[in-house]
């Protein structure tokens, strides 16, 4: 017989797990609009997903997007590889869109959409500060259409995303036309920079809120304001 119902009458179709001995974690996950999901999380030393092994995150951790189909199939594993630390806290799609917008942050140098058989693939950013954000765009298939980066400030600071929301794909600003990704963190105490949009800090007040908008088509940055208070 079928398994009983449970009392809050949420039935589970299916779990999946990956990783490996070390570090892992899960970040963010959205309905990817045909009954799948993609996930985001971090990862280090050797990790395995799908029956596929990644190695040589080291102690450092890796980060990544993953998508699985509603079959609980592996679609495609988009990583984030760097010398340094990586993590993507946050996904979201467009409506009636098929594309995955990602944020957090990295250090150091980092590729997003690093591919081991071929290096010369995906996006390389270099952090100005110990901790730069991320805005990063992934097709449907898992290809990595464009990364972004903003912060900077001293190379003690530390800048990242914690939530991204993406317009619909048929919506416009009314200003530069186009949708719009938005992505919501917290940046350093100095003076900060996103997509040549200049914040400046005050230099005493830590870890201020920070809202950057970006077009979702080619990630220029659109506007970046920053907010915070007196401690």
């Amino acid at each position: 017989p079928p398994p009983p119902t449970p009392a809050d009458g949420v039935v589970t179709d299916w779990t999946m797990s990956g990783g490996g001995a070390s570090f892992d974690r899960l970040g963010s996950a959205v309905a990817d609009g045909t009954g799948g999901v993609v996930v985001t999380g971090t990862y280090s030393d050797t990790a395995t997903f799908a029956g596929v092994a990644y190695a040589d995150a080291g102690v450092t951790k890796d980060s990544m997007m993953w998508r699985v189909d509603a079959n609980a199939t592996s679609q495609w594993f988009a990583r984030v590889r760097g010398n340094s630390k990586e993590a993507v806290h946050a996904v979201a799609r467009q409506d009636n869109g098929t594309d995955f917008f990602g944020g957090g942050y990295f250090s150091a140098t980092s590729t997003f959409g690093y591919d081991s058989s071929n290096p010369t693939r995906g996006v390389t950013l270099t952090a100005a500060a110990e901790w730069d954000a991320v805005l990063w765009k992934v097709s449907s298939l898992g290809t990595t259409i464009w990364a972004v980066r903003g912060g900077g400030g001293l190379n003690t600071d530390f800048n990242y995303i914690r939530a991204v929301a993406a317009a619909p794909i048929t919506a416009t600003d009314g200003t530069n036309g186009g949708a719009t990704v938005v992505g919501v963190g917290r940046i350093s105490l100095n003076t900060v920079t996103f997509g040549g949009v200049e914040l400046a800090g005050d230099g005493v007040i830590r870890k201020e809120l920070v809202m950057w908008a970006v077009s979702a088509a080619s990630g220029l940055t659109k506007w970046a304001v920053r907010a915070g208070g007196s401690s």
